[in-house]
């Protein structure tokens, strides 16, 4: 679940708790008046719900609604004082409601954006992978630059040796550089970026000053941050390495309508080769 949904129903949780709290203080024997029905004694409380018995019916009564619409009026302060609270936190709850449907419906529209993307991309990104290989699959992430890889594929694979030896499949795209002093990060493909996203990619900035020598959060790179990295061996039979990157249309290479899990795909692109 998104990070900032999860933020919002915790607080939805406590907010509730509170709203509960308030309501569960006992306010049965009171003597209330209303503009309508004239005195009243409340004999009975359910969470919102009081019934008060008038002169000649009983009335169910809706809190704090009819105190805060001065419907009913009470001599006592604290109780007229915990309805107006009650009623404000009842309007912060609906506006944190709205918020989580906000940002549910954000998430929609975006993997309907990733979906059609897929549609109409390849399905795998296949990378030379080589004095960082080991940290890309240790930390389960790849780095380029933001450049290199203009199309939103599904998997990614890391060459190595003349060959795909792994491949797993893209969870989010990172773009991050640095603006001033400080990483600025705008999310490509996939749900909201969290801490341990960031982490990872400082991380990378941090390796990759070691393998290479240069600082690369000056020049705006993608991050691809995969779920995890499968073992397969998907052989180049043709003279020559792989210059830099290349794409596959997976149902084709598999000569399959539907694609199977990615433990299926690994094992699947061991039986057959390409040039």
């Amino acid at each position: 679940m998104d990070e900032t949904i999860i933020d919002l129903k915790k607080q939805l949780a406590e907010i509730d708790l509170k709203i509960s709290d308030k309501l569960n203080q006992k306010i049965v024997g009171i003597v209330i008046e209303h503009k309508k029905f004239g005195k009243g004694t409340i004999i009975k409380q359910k969470n919102n719900i009081i019934i008060t018995k008038f002169d000649t019916e009983e009335k169910k009564l809706q809190i704090p609604f009819v105190f805060v619409n001065n419907i009913v009026i009470c001599d006592n302060k604290q109780i007229m004082k915990n309805m107006e609270e009650i009623d404000n936190m009842l309007k912060d709850k609906t506006k944190i409601e709205q918020s989580i449907i906000l940002e549910e419906q954000k998430i929609t529209s975006m993997q309907s954006k990733i979906n059609k993307s897929n549609a109409e991309n390849p399905d795998l990104f296949v990378v030379t992978s080589g004095s960082s290989y080991d940290d890309n699959v240790a930390m389960n992430i790849y780095y380029c630059k933001a450049e290199r890889c203009r199309k939103i594929c599904r998997y990614l694979g890391l060459y190595k040796d003349k060959a795909v030896v792994k491949i797993g499949e893209i969870k989010k795209i990172i773009e991050a550089v640095k603006v001033g002093e400080k990483l600025q990060y705008d999310l490509i493909y996939g749900e909201n970026i969290l801490k341990e996203d960031i982490k990872k990619i400082e991380k990378c900035i941090d390796k990759s000053y070691d393998l290479f020598n240069v600082d690369i959060s000056n020049q705006k790179h993608k991050y691809f941050i995969v779920e995890n990295f499968y073992d397969t061996y998907y052989r180049k039979i043709s003279p020559g390495g792989l210059m830099e990157h290349k794409y596959f249309d997976l149902c084709k290479e598999l000569k399959m309508n539907e694609l199977p899990t990615i433990k299926e795909i690994a094992s699947n692109l061991r039986d057959i080769e390409w040039e």
